[in-house]
């Protein structure tokens, strides 16, 4: 029962994540066209000091909500919920609004002495008030996780992206006539008004869902925060928890503003003009890494649901559950993970050239494809660490590969030979130094059998096979195609199919597994066994 629920939630999620993805992935075409690869650039060296910033506003708080609330839950304290969610709600108010003023005074001193580009100031402003926004959001969102609905945050994260795609787009073709600059800073306003939506969904979503005793019950829940005395312990409580969990998500877009600091000034070291280095960084950021992440989309979801899972079985002492649980989240990251990077390598000029009318992103795109499979582990072992008590671990081994992504951006990117694909190499190996220590310590600390730990062989030999067959029937597809986007979607496609097909015939997925998925899993067990190819 415990493991259909963590592959319901995580069903749900994913589904909002692909649509989120897809949505992202969408207006990255067009986007790219409007404010072209130096509008992107722009962009992408804007939205780093805006994570970072946004990070250290939320403070790790959602998942320390759903973990706490899960707990509650499992020990029969029912009321206190809303007391942590109120709590949580009042301290990332405060939080959300000091990192959103300090983001748009400090706007001008960032621009121009540490990015090094005068015109990142008008994103930087532009994208501030998002910090207050969002933080109110991820408390609500980090509520409703530890209550185990899961589709309050779907709900709200499709319409967050929805709108803001829509805004960001519009607002970028108006303000482009003004300069890339300006193009720049209305496509990073989306975050704030797809941010607003979100945080309005998530209030009429309370009493949709009937999760709280009434709203008047619900404000005295908040006013009882105002209460000092009673509500330090709950805040200590909290932040032992976020604290840890924050410093790691500070990670990435540290690592992230640093490369958007180091890869242009490197690239100028190695000759390229300042315009060209910024292109090539659009290349590298805006839209490789972008391809990368949109797999990951299981992961995140995986390691959403991880986390109140694993509190709850590790509250009721059910450590085989937790092995169990954690297993089954591992399998799962494999069997999405490995293919999607085969696809992305073999593919790689194809799809930036189809997507963001860029063949050139194809070259760092190559070089990071194996990245997909190393971030996706990284973000599931670091909530299964966070999930059963060891916050501080996943933190530390994402340090450790920062510094190697650091080190080799820093010497690789200013070769000329090599130029951004240093860049590529850096951030790749950076996520597997991560995932290396993660899967230490999660072996040594909660412990995964031998038959958990060969479960990569399957998936691999299934996505080898799957690249071999797009790499021969590809250019027979291009000639029965009427044009290149036609012929790369069927090549897609016939990835996509036979790589299910080999996978399902060695046995690397089973029908018990697909009768997990909520709603079409039933049907495609059936479908399978019908055929004679299920085990």
């Amino acid at each position: 029962m415990m493991a259909e629920r963590l592959a319901k939630g995580a069903a749900i999620l994913m589904a909002a994540g692909v649509v989120s993805k897809l949505l992202g992935a969408f207006y990255r075409i067009p986007l790219s066209r409007i404010i072209e690869a130096e509008g992107m650039g722009l962009y992408e060296m804007a939205y780093p000091i805006y994570s970072l910033l946004l990070i250290m506003a939320v403070s790790g708080v959602p998942i320390a909500v759903s973990k706490l609330v899960s707990e509650q839950i499992a020990q029969g304290k029912e009321k206190e919920r809303l007391r942590v969610f109120a709590v949580s709600l009042v301290f990332l108010f405060i939080t959300g609004s000091f990192f959103s003023g300090l983001m748009y005074f400090l706007a001008e001193p960032i621009s121009y002495g540490f990015l090094g580009d005068y015109r990142v100031i008008y994103s930087l402003r532009a994208i501030s008030p998002a910090i207050l926004i969002v933080s109110l959001m991820a408390a609500f969102r980090g509520y409703f996780q530890g209550l185990r609905i899961m589709s309050a945050t779907a709900i709200s994260q499709v319409t967050e992206q929805f709108v803001r795609v829509i805004t960001m787009l519009a607002l970028a073709y108006v303000l482009v006539e003004r300069g890339i600059a300006y193009g720049a800073a209305g496509a990073t306003f989306g975050a704030v008004t797809g941010g607003l939506s979100g945080l309005i969904i998530m209030l009429l979503l309370i009493p949709l869902y009937g999760v709280g005793p009434g709203l008047l019950n619900f404000f005295k829940a908040i006013l009882s925060t105002l209460n000092l005395v009673r509500s330090v312990p709950l805040v200590i409580r909290l932040l032992s928890i976020a604290i840890p969990v924050s410093l790691g998500a500070l990670v990435m877009p540290v690592m992230q503003t640093l490369d958007a600091m180091i890869i242009p000034q490197r690239l100028q070291v190695a000759g390229f003009s300042p315009s060209e280095a910024t292109h090539l960084y659009g290349y590298l950021s805006g839209m490789a890494l972008r391809l990368v992440s949109l797999p990951t989309t299981l992961s995140l979801a995986l390691g959403y649901s991880l986390v109140p899972a694993l509190a709850e079985s590790t509250a009721l002492k059910k450590f085989d559950l937790v092995r169990s649980q954690l297993g089954k989240a591992i399998r799962l990251t494999f069997i999405f993970s490995i293919p999607s990077s085969v696809g992305l390598f073999v593919m790689a000029e194809r799809l930036t050239l189809l997507l963001f009318g860029y063949e050139g992103a194809g070259d760092p795109l190559r070089f990071l494809a194996a990245g997909t499979i190393f971030l996706s582990f990284q973000q599931v072992s670091a909530s299964a660490l966070q999930g059963t008590g060891y916050p501080v671990l996943p933190v530390k081994n994402l340090c450790y590969g920062a510094l190697v992504n650091l080190v080799i951006n820093y010497y690789l990117t200013a070769i000329p030979q090599i130029g951004i694909i240093g860049g590529a190499i850096g951030t790749c190996t950076g996520f597997l130094v991560a995932s290396i220590f993660n899967f230490k310590d999660i072996k040594g600390k909660i412990g995964l059998s031998n038959t958990q730990l060969g479960l990569i062989r399957k998936p691999l030999l299934s996505a080898v096979a799957m690249g071999a067959i797009i790499t021969y029937f590809q250019p027979i597809l291009d000639n029965l195609a009427p044009n290149f986007s036609v012929g790369t979607v069927m090549g897609m496609a016939l990835g996509a199919v036979s790589y299910g097909i080999i996978l399902i015939t060695c046995g690397g997925i089973s029908t018990d597994d697909l009768e997990s998925i909520p709603k079409i899993g039933p049907g495609i067990a059936g479908f399978i066994k019908k055929i004679g190819l299920g085990s």
